[in-house]
């Protein structure tokens, strides 16, 4: 980091830094042993520099104030310590910075593809720990009720015989 500038752009950008002396001590404290449980891979991914220059270019690319920048940074904190599900980030991020649906989904790619790909099996064994195995499948649907497949053509019902 060549300036304070720099200094303090790493500090609001960083997912391991971002708002942390505004949190209580009770939170701090718990992000510190979350922390400390974390695999190295997830521990490098919070602190590196790489990650708070993709958060702050994101900041500039979709035109969000710094405030939406920490905002974007604790997400990608609280998704790697496991407090966040990770399919709920584009919600997450549409409703914290009043955001489009389709810009929340396009900075959630690029968290995706950019940071969390190469950790990304370290994330789901946290994840799952945390919130077990959630499926991306809905619900099976019943096969549709078709004409031809009932047995009752004039559609009445015998309630005598029940």
């Amino acid at each position: 980091m060549d300036t304070n500038e720099d200094l303090i752009k790493y500090l609001d950008s960083s997912p391991f830094f971002v708002d942390l002396e505004n949190e209580s001590r009770i939170s701090r404290r718990r992000f510190f042993n979350d922390f400390q449980k974390l695999p190295e891979s997830l521990k490098d991914l919070l602190v590196s520099t790489k990650t708070a220059d993709l958060i702050f270019s994101l900041s500039k690319e979709f035109s969000l104030n710094n405030e939406n920048m920490r905002i974007v940074a604790e997400l990608i904190r609280y998704v790697v310590v496991g407090n966040v599900y990770i399919k709920y980030i584009p919600d997450l991020l549409a409703s914290g910075l009043s955001i489009s649906q389709e810009n929340a989904r396009d900075i959630t790619g690029r968290i995706i593809n950019q940071l969390f790909s190469p950790v990304l099996e370290d994330i789901k064994k946290i994840q799952i720990e945390k919130f077990g195995k959630k499926t991306a499948e809905p619900a099976p649907t019943p096969a549709p009720v078709t004409p031809s497949n009932i047995n009752n053509p004039n559609n009445t019902v015998d309630l005598r015989n029940k």
